[in-house]
């Protein structure tokens, strides 16, 4: 996920030990608001930073305009947009020293076509997006059917797969290791789709490349219909202090990948049959921009897909305080989408709920929120109480992951896929 308090464990004001005050504390609060304003400001960059006119109208609306911005792009410069709609061209080494070590949160816009660039920069504030008209359950009818598949959910998988895809050594977008790791969570949806339970409900895994080395991956059940109900995490992993180090990403986010495994495993082997069809999406690229599900999410908008609704999955291991908490991501979100998620964590999880900001680009459900899909985001806790070892080569299994609380958000997964995914 893109905000962190990682990096500044290190340091005596967000020490490691303040972490476990901060929920009930005022120091704590003070903390979680400073995240907040560091996350969404925009940040005062330095004088070798170009700046773009706040409108790009002027440039994309002519063909000499798109030449200077594909020129731009050639030279190796990243066209990147910010909370308050200031956009930038930045370097690959300005992008990690001024915005992600520094926590702050944006859109790497370099990949994505100039017309798709165009429409989805004049969407810059979280009150401003509008989506296609798409009937959102207000009751839930499949409690039966998703109460039967509850108990299918195995903390013994959760914590075999979460073990492999975090002994990688890093899972960045770039790296050798983020290629092979792509490759096995491709593998084991694979196995799952082409065995006989897959092949009964057609279930289909694919490849979806882009212009870096690591590819996304897209699995699909198949309905009736052909608007479609997404499960999304990101596969890939950082270390902030050095990208070319050991990163493994257990909670950030192999939680959230593994547990989309395990709902893809569940619901070929009950044999489900959707109305709407079903995809589980495993992002390249989220630490640096959100790129792979901006590529995805835009080609879906380009080829006028039906979506109605995608649910991101990033981070759902840590539990800083028993019993634990879903926190309801409020901003950049699907409003209706979020009142039927409540629906679903008050009836299929046994833990309550609370809500908070995330802010600007928090994470890949803001990619379908540009894109005017409906999107929603649980999270494992709020800003301030979430992880402290993230994006640091202690985001291990021993530090912090709790297996009860995977399943806690494997349950709404499924309710969120069952419940949307058999609506008309």
């Amino acid at each position: 996920m893109k905000f962190s308090i990682a990096l500044v464990v290190a340091t005596s004001l967000y020490a490691a030990s303040s972490v476990t005050a901060c929920a009930g504390s005022s120091s704590g609060v003070n903390r979680r608001a400073e995240l907040i304003r560091r996350a969404n400001s925009v940040p005062v960059l330095p004088p070798t930073v170009e700046r773009l006119p706040t409108s790009l109208d002027s440039l994309l609306g002519s063909s000499g305009g798109r030449e200077a911005l594909k020129s731009k792009f050639a030279t190796g410069l990243h066209l990147i947009q910010l909370a308050g709609n200031q956009k930038v061209w930045m370097t690959e080494d300005q992008i990690l020293t001024e915005l992600i070590q520094k926590h702050v949160r944006f859109f790497d816009l370099t990949d994505q076509p100039l017309d798709v660039v165009a429409d989805n920069l004049r969407v810059v504030n979280s009150a401003d997006q509008t989506f296609a008209a798409t009937a959102i359950p207000t009751t839930l009818t499949q409690k039966t059917l998703v109460n039967s598949l509850i108990p299918k959910i195995s903390k013994a998988n959760l914590n075999s797969t979460l073990t492999t895809l975090s002994n990688f050594y890093n899972r960045y977008y770039t790296s050798t290791y983020g290629v092979q790791s792509a490759q096995w969570l491709f593998d084991q949806a694979s196995t799952i789709a082409n065995s006989t339970a897959g092949k009964t409900v057609k279930a289909s895994v694919k490849k979806f490349t882009h212009t870096w080395a690591q590819f996304s991956v897209i699995a699909t059940i198949p309905g009736s219909s052909a608007e479609k109900v997404i499960v999304g995490a990101h596969q890939d992993s950082i270390n902030q202090s050095n990208t070319a180090g050991r990163a493994p990403g257990a909670d950030d986010d192999g939680t959230g990948s593994v547990t989309i495994l395990e709902l893809f495993r569940i619901l070929v082997e009950a044999g489900f049959v959707p109305t709407k069809t079903l995809e589980f999406h495993w992002y390249a690229a989220e630490e640096v921009g959100l790129r792979g599900s901006q590529a995805i999410a835009n080609n879906y908008k380009s080829a006028s897909a039906k979506v109605a609704g995608m649910l991101q999955l990033d981070m759902t291991g840590y539990r800083p305080t028993a019993p634990g908490v879903i926190g309801l991501v409020t901003d950049y979100v699907s409003a209706p989408l979020n009142t039927f998620l409540k629906l679903l964590i008050d009836n299929y999880a046994t833990i309550g709920r609370t809500e908070f900001k995330c802010g600007y680009a928090c994470s890949d459900h803001a990619s379908w929120y540009q894109s005017s899909f409906p999107s929603v985001c649980p999270f494992e806790a709020t800003i301030g109480t979430d992880n402290p070892n993230i994006h640091t080569a202690n985001d291990v299994i021993k530090n912090l992951v709790n297996f009860d609380h995977m399943v806690q958000f494997a349950r709404i997964s499924l309710g969120f896929l069952v419940e949307l995914g058999s609506s008309a």
